[in-house]
């Protein structure tokens, strides 16, 4: 996984509830897939992610 500019897998780890290292080591390098279910649950809490900085007003 890329370093990101909007979240670290720490982040990305809180929001979806996968252990970084799942998200790190495995799926980013490529060494697992995640099973349909994981990559939902990591879809719903990027968008979720989104919704909420949707949200967000500067003045």
């Amino acid at each position: 996984m890329a370093k990101s500019r909007t979240f670290s897998k720490a982040a990305l780890s809180r929001m979806t509830g996968i252990h970084q290292k799942q998200l790190g080591h495995y799926y980013a390098s490529g060494l697992k897939k995640p099973r349909p279910a994981t990559i939902e649950k990591i879809e719903n809490a990027v968008r979720q992610f989104v919704k909420d900085m949707n949200q967000v007003h500067l003045v």
